[in-house]
C-alpha cells in the first residue's frame, strides 16, 4: 500500500543529521530551469533543505543539445560514471540515495550507476517523476522491461508521482511505495473560504493558463474556448502566462487577436500565483506525452481556481472534484461548455473552496516534504538496526 502517513520528520527527530545523495537532472541553483523535471527537482532539493535535511546535489550531465546524438550518448555515460564515483568519494557523507531517473532510452545508462549505488549498501528511493513511465514500459523491448523490474526490485522505496503506478509497482515488489507528488510551499497556500469566492462571481469570468506555449500543452484550445464564451455573449477575460517558440505565439496573437486576451509572457516562479490572483478558471487541455502532475495545475488550485482539464497524465488524480476533467478529445466548445455550466450554475465559490482545500491537505509542501523526511528517516533507522 501508498505510504501516506502525514506525520513529518520533525527537525528535532532528525537533528539535522539526515543526509541525502539526490541524483537526477538539475539546473544550477538560481537559474531557470529548463523544464519541469528540473524545476521539481530543484523545488524538491529547497524545500528538504528548508527542513534541516542536507542534501548533497549529484546532478545528471546535461550535454548541448545541438550536439549529436551519438556525442549525447558517450557524454551521458562518462558524466554518469563521473557521478558514480562522486558518491563513492562522498560516500561517507550521505546516509541515503534519492534517484530521480530519466528511464526511457537513459535507462541502460543509468543501470551502471545504480550497479554502483548497489555496491555501497545504502537505502535507495527510486522516484518516479514522468508520466509516461508504464506506457514506455510496455512501448519498449523486453530487455527494457528486464531492466525496469531489476531497478524496482533493488529499490528500497518507490515514490511514485501519481497514484495510477501504485498498482503496476506493488506487482513487481512488496515494498514500500510513497505518494510523492509535486508540492505548493505552504506559505501559499491559502485556507479555504466561501465567502471570499463569492466576492469574485461579479464581473467577467476570468480565464488563465499556466504554461509552456505549444500545440501539445493546448492553448489552441483554450483560445477557441475563449472565443466561444465570447459568442454566446458571456464575458471573459484570458491571462496567458509562458514562452514559446516568438514565431508561433505571434501567429496565435493575430489569428486571436482580441482585447480581452492577454498575454504575459514569461513569469518569474515566484510572481506566478500574484499575477492569478483572483481570477476564476485555470483550463489546462494538455496533450502532451509525457504529462504528469503539473506544478502550475497545482499553483492554480491553491490560489482557488476552479481546474477545467483534460484526462491525461495525473490530471484526474490531482483535480479529483475540484473542477472538470474532460476527455482528452474535447475541444474548445466542450471546455466552454463546461465553465459556462459551473458559472452559471452558482456553483463556482464552492468548487474555489474545495480546490483550495484540496492542495491544503494533499499538495502543500507541510504535507508532502513531511511525508518524504518520515519515510527517510524510516528507511535510515531500519538500515541503521540491521
Amino acid at each position: 500500500m501508498i505510504q501516506s502517513s502525514s506525520t513529518p520528520g520533525t527537525v528535532s527527530e532528525l537533528d539535522g543529521k539526515l543526509c541525502v545523495a539526490f541524483c537526477g537532472p538539475l539546473m544550477g541553483e538560481g537559474r531557470p530551469a529548463a523544464g519541469g523535471y528540473r524545476a521539481g527537482n530543484r523545488r524538491l532539493i529547497a524545500g528538504l533543505r528548508g527542513k534541516a535535511v542536507n542534501v548533497l546535489e549529484f546532478a545528471y550531465p546535461t550535454p548541448a543539445p545541438t550536439r549529436s546524438r551519438p556525442y549525447k550518448g558517450i557524454a551521458y555515460v562518462i558524466g554518469l560514471l563521473r557521478v558514480g564515483l562522486r558518491l563513492i568519494i562522498h560516500r561517507r557523507e550521505w546516509d541515503l540515495i534519492h534517484i530521480t531517473p530519466l528511464c526511457r532510452g537513459f535507462v541502460f545508462i543509468e543501470i551502471l550507476l545504480f550497479a554502483i549505488v548497489l555496491l555501497m549498501n545504502r537505502p535507495i528511493v527510486f522516484h518516479v517523476r514522468t508520466g509516461i513511465f508504464v506506457s514506455e514500459y510496455w512501448r519498449r523491448g523486453i530487455i527494457y522491461r528486464r531492466f525496469i523490474d531489476f531497478l524496482i526490485r533493488r529499490s528500497t522505496c518507490i515514490a511514485i508521482q501519481g497514484r495510477l503506478y501504485e498498482e503496476f509497482v506493488m506487482q513487481r515488489q512488496a515494498k514500500k511505495v510513497l505518494y510523492l507528488p509535486n508540492f505548493v510551499p505552504a506559505t501559499l497556500v491559502v485556507p479555504a473560504d466561501d465567502t471570499i469566492g463569492a466576492e469574485q462571481t461579479t464581473g467577467d469570468i476570468q480565464l488563465a493558463y499556466v504554461g509552456r506555449i505549444a500545440v501539445e500543452k493546448g492553448i489552441e484550445t483554450i483560445l477557441e474556448a475563449h472565443r466561444a464564451l465570447c459568442d454566446r455573449g458571456i464575458p471573459a477575460q484570458l491571462t496567458i502566462i509562458g514562452d514559446g517558440p516568438a514565431s508561433y505565439i505571434k501567429a496565435l496573437q493575430d489569428r486571436h487577436d482580441a482585447r480581452d486576451v492577454r498575454w504575459l509572457g514569461a513569469v518569474p516562479n515566484v510572481d506566478i500565483t500574484t499575477a492569478i490572483c483572483g481570477m476564476h478558471f485555470f483550463l489546462f487541455p494538455t496533450k502532451h506525452y509525457g504529462e504528469g502532475h503539473s506544478n502550475s495545475l497545482t499553483e492554480a488550485m491553491s490560489e482557488g481556481l476552479v481546474p477545467i482539464c483534460s484526462d491525461h497524465g495525473f490530471n484526474r488524480d490531482v483535480v479529483g472534484r475540484t473542477g472538470s476533467v474532460l476527455p482528452i478529445e474535447a475541444d474548445g466548445k466542450d471546455y466552454a461548455n463546461s465553465v459556462a455550466r459551473v458559472w452559471q450554475s452558482g456553483r463556482w465559490p464552492s468548487l474555489s473552496a474545495a480546490a483550495r482545500t484540496r492542495v491544503f491537505q494533499n499538495y502543500s509542501s507541510e504535507v508532502v516534504l513531511g511525508r518524504l523526511i518520515a519515510q527517510y528517516s524510516s528507511l535510515v533507522g531500519a538500515r541503521c538496526e540491521q
